[in-house]
């Protein structure tokens, strides 16, 4: 159903979220993310109405810490083309060489629900959706360098918990 990786500093790590049955999901950390406090209930419930679906995403995404992530798999790059064609490749290329990744197989109104579910409850979340949409913008800017430094260390902490500067 959904998926986020990425690491906190350097480890391998991410979290799933599996349909088990009609309604039942199932939280599963990976790698260095387990931890025991994630264990306690892995059960979720997954409502079958769109909308509702995607507030239950939005909640899994900010208790995994995964809004970064999700905006940069979710939220368009730059959808008033204000980038030139060197600036718009670079920022591809960044964002196909950073290793975290959010996947979701939901329908569409649910993904929606989710986006917006996200954007309302998630400082972080609005920030790199910001970013993506103004990349000349402060924050554009210094998502760029965060995305630079995280492909070229390998760390993605400060990308993931939003400590970028420029």
């Amino acid at each position: 159903m959904s998926r986020a990786g990425g690491a906190p500093i350097s480890w391998s790590g991410g979290h799933s979220l599996s349909l088990l049955a009609p309604g039942l999901g199932y939280r599963h950390p990976e790698g260095d993310s387990w931890e025991i406090e994630d264990v306690a209930d892995p059960f979720l419930r997954l409502p079958d109405d769109p909308v509702e679906l995607g507030t239950v995403l939005a909640d899994w995404t900010i208790e995994t810490e995964s809004a970064v992530a999700a905006a940069l798999a979710l939220e368009p790059l730059d959808p008033h083309d204000e980038l030139d064609l060197a600036e718009r490749e670079a920022w591809d290329e960044r964002l196909g060489e950073v290793t975290v990744s959010f996947e979701t197989d939901v329908p569409k109104e649910a993904q929606r629900a989710l986006r917006d579910s996200l954007a309302k409850r998630s400082e972080l979340y609005r920030r790199t959706l910001n970013a993506l949409g103004n990349p000349h913008s402060q924050d554009g800017r210094a998502l760029a360098a965060a995305l630079d430094a995280a492909i070229g260390d390998g760390v993605v902490g400060l990308l993931t918990s939003g400590e970028w500067s420029q």
